[in-house]
């Protein structure tokens, strides 16, 4: 799998808004400006709209999404009354890890630019939700625990893991329950699903295509008991 295109994020954006709003041409090859601007219907609302997709590569996502960012900071300027991302809505595990490990810093910023929203885009679906970037803050710190990282990870069967989180909690879990949607097909794989590493930005599990899965997610599973399924884990190790 490549990831998701920019491409496929702009068409599901554009279909959602084409009913309420009145919305810009595509843009050409090497036309600069703002991807898409809106402007509703009914009301005053006008949006200037930052699309990105979303690559496997980690290092490629991070440059992504700050150059997005800062190209919507850049907006502020203008007669938007809202900025958006456009994003993947598979950005959103993956998206509140990183957010975590800015910590005061990304809650400074949230509170500076309420203008700017982050949207969650299903490209199937054709659908997006809207979330404002003080959601974001909420999540990390409403829970008032510290927040979670995966320090350590083993394979223990064709879909379970071994993980070892921040706070000293050691859990296996199954993540069959998690295994849906186009980007998590590969892992049905056993062989595939062995390809697991950490991500030291994240921190927390990720695979070669760029799948990845919030610490709190896994944290939550139900503990998977190895030795009541050995002939899977025997599958697995040979």
């Amino acid at each position: 799998m490549s990831g998701t295109s920019y491409l496929d994020v702009e068409e599901a954006i554009r279909s959602a808004l084409s009913k309420g709003y009145v919305l810009s041409p595509k843009k050409t090859i090497g036309q600069n400006g703002v991807d898409i601007t809106a402007q509703a219907k009914k009301g005053d609302e006008s949006v200037d709209i930052e699309v990105i997709g979303r690559s496997q590569n980690g290092s490629k996502r991070s440059f992504d999404f700050c150059q997005a960012f800062f190209r919507a900071i850049s907006r502020l300027n203008g007669n938007a009354s809202t900025i958006a991302i456009a994003l993947p809505n598979e950005w959103e595990a993956g998206l509140k890890s990183k957010l975590d490990n800015l910590g005061e810093g990304w809650e400074r910023i949230a509170l500076e630019f309420p203008e700017v929203e982050i949207w969650l885009v299903d490209i199937k679906d054709l659908t997006f939700r809207r979330t404002k970037l003080t959601d974001w803050v909420s999540l990390r710190s409403n829970s008032g625990k510290p927040v979670l990282h995966i320090v350590n990870v083993n394979v223990i069967g064709p879909h379970a893991l071994k993980v070892e989180f921040n706070d000293g909690m050691i859990k296996n879990v199954d993540l069959t329950p998690l295994i849906h949607g186009e980007v998590f097909e590969p892992l049905r794989d056993p062989k595939y699903f062995k390809q697991v590493r950490l991500d030291p930005e994240c921190k927390t599990v990720t695979w070669p295509n760029g799948a990845d899965l919030a610490p709190e997610a896994l944290y939550e599973l139900k503990e998977f008991n190895p030795v009541s399924d050995r002939r899977r884990i025997e599958k697995i190790t040979k």
